[in-house]
């Protein structure tokens, strides 16, 4: 559909008010002039009938209908003849009631017109009409005119009718005088009035719509025009923004609106500038975080299987942030010696407090620790006490690191580990299931200085598993907020081995898991996972991975 203009639903407004406002005058008009106009010509009617009755001798009505017309009686009848011409009567009748035929019996019937004629009575004729015979009767009854006046359709026309009581010398009402008038002159006359008054309604009533819209164009609908095109120049220059304030001289809502659209497009300039320099420093800020994100990745190890040329064990490891960084790590090196010739295997996974940058800058912080502490040929627990010292020193953001260390001697399958508040690892002996390698956990890193860990031992055999992970696993949450859990992961573990799978094909298949678990829900955590096997001393390079 078409817009319209301001200016033509004005109006349009304005035009519809007019003709309903002359509509309901014309109305009333017609109305009130009807009621004038029955009113006037009852009264015509009424004054015909009084008229005509003092120019008929009362006495004579019984000799003209017992012995007929005579000289008086004609003379009586151009009387009545003069009556209806001068006041342009329709009917102008004299009758008495006859109770023995329950009728009105007719002494004068005057007629002037040739179509009247064929209505005309004879003296002595009856009327035919029952409400003629009720009126008369009453009126002889009473002597009075009260009431008398009446508005009829029937054989004779629309007819507005009146009557007078004719007397006799002695006072007493021998006959009734009756009085028609057309209605059509009512009406036509109604109808003259109205029309001439609905004229100067009408040309009263233009003019004010003139004189209003010529108020309302000059006042509402030229400012909003104007504000319109402003504010339209206003989205044209969204780029550059470069436009005066809108001038508004006037006090009304027009003007109030013009100083709040200034205000507006001040607020939109300025958050437009703002916009512009978050928008620029999030660009910064996510190309940062973007270095930092490759920096982190090349921190951790990345080449599989690793070592290439070493079969005594397979390791592999995965960590997805839940931010552009994350503060999970996971490391593995072989020490004493080159990654061919070195007798441990080391290997590390830990958790920093808090996401983002600053966990990610303590991240690398622990991580570098503990990797010189490691070369320097210290034990887990060993390294544990004094990485812990180091984070204690100028920790003012007060964060920690729950971490769990193995160190596995490659020519026995000897493994140490201890454990920094980190969660419990999984075991899965040759042929087995897996179980919670549960031991009591020391202190997080960097919670408080001079803290002590404790070392504990076991021995691997050939075709044994080891499974370790960050609290982004067992609390990843679905929709509904409930966590995947301990007994969850180890059900999904158990269910791998009904497919076997190496280590670089176990960990996806957990991540699917948690995925399908989620069911699309925001990753809340660091997800971090590493798993080892440990294929015994010296094994030949043409095995595969367990």
């Amino acid at each position: 559909m078409r817009n319209t203009s301001i200016r033509t639903r004005v109006i349009l407004l304005f035009a519809a008010l007019a003709i309903l406002l002359a509509a309901a005058v014309g109305l009333l008009a017609y109305v009130l002039n009807y009621r004038e106009m029955v009113q006037l010509y009852g009264d015509l009617a009424s004054s015909s009938a009084e008229l005509a009755a003092t120019g008929i001798d009362g006495d004579a009505i019984r000799r003209y209908l017992s012995q007929g017309p005579d000289e008086t009686y004609d003379t009586a009848a151009v009387k009545l003849q003069n009556i209806k011409r001068l006041l342009d009567l329709r009917f102008l009748y004299v009758s008495i009631p006859d109770a023995d035929q329950n009728d009105a019996v007719y002494v004068f019937d005057v007629a002037l017109a040739d179509e009247d004629m064929a209505l005309i009575n004879k003296l002595g004729d009856h009327s035919g009409e029952s409400d003629v015979y009720d009126i008369t009767t009453g009126v002889m009854q009473t002597g009075e005119t009260a009431s008398t006046r009446r508005i009829t359709t029937g054989p004779f026309g629309h007819l507005l009718s009146a009557y007078a009581p004719l007397k006799n010398s002695l006072g007493e009402t021998v006959a009734v005088v009756g009085v028609d008038i057309d209605m059509a002159v009512v009406l036509y006359r109604t109808a003259v009035q109205t029309v001439q008054l609905m004229g100067i309604v009408t040309a009263v009533i233009l003019l004010f719509v003139l004189l209003a819209l010529l108020i309302t164009h000059r006042s509402v609908v030229l400012p909003i025009k104007k504000l319109s095109a402003h504010m339209a120049a206003f989205d044209k220059s969204a780029e550059t923004l470069e436009l005066a304030p809108f001038e508004a001289t006037g006090r009304d809502e027009i003007g109030v609106m013009a100083q709040s659209f200034n205000a507006m497009a001040e607020n939109i300039k300025e958050y437009v500038e703002n916009l512009r320099v978050v928008t620029a420093d999030k660009q910064r800020i996510a190309t940062e975080l973007n270095v930092a994100n490759t920096i982190q990745a090349s921190m951790l190890p990345r080449i599989f299987p690793y070592p290439p040329d070493r079969r005594e064990f397979s390791v592999y490891a995965t960590m997805q942030p839940a931010k552009s960084v994350g503060g999970d790590f996971y490391d593995f090196y072989i020490l004493h010696g080159t990654e061919q010739t070195g007798t441990h295997l080391a290997f590390i996974i830990a958790d920093v407090s808090g996401k983002g940058i600053p966990a990610a800058l303590f991240m690398a912080i622990t991580q570098s620790l503990m990797r010189t502490r490691a070369m320097q040929g210290e034990t887990p627990a060993q390294i544990f006490a004094s990485v812990n010292e180091q984070l204690c020193h100028h920790n003012d953001a007060g964060m920690f690191v729950t971490a769990y260390m193995g160190l596995l001697e490659l020519a026995t399958g000897k493994l140490t580990m201890a454990n920094a508040g980190h969660n419990p690892p999984l075991i899965r002996r040759r042929g087995g299931r897996y179980e919670w390698l549960r031991r009591k956990p020391g202190f997080v890193l960097a919670g408080m200085e001079h803290m002590r860990y404790t070392d504990f031992e076991l021995t691997l055999e050939p075709g044994d598993r080891l499974f370790l992970y960050t609290d982004g696993v067992t609390e990843a949450l679905n929709p509904n907020c409930a966590l995947f859990g301990e007994e969850r992961l180890e059900a999904a573990l158990n269910e791998s081995d009904g497919r076997p799978m190496g280590v670089m094909d176990l960990l996806p298949y957990l991540k699917e898991r948690l995925d399908l678990f989620a069911a699309g829900a925001e990753q809340a955590d660091d997800i971090t996972m590493l798993a080892l096997d440990w294929n015994g001393a010296l094994v030949a390079p043409t095995g595969e991975d367990a």
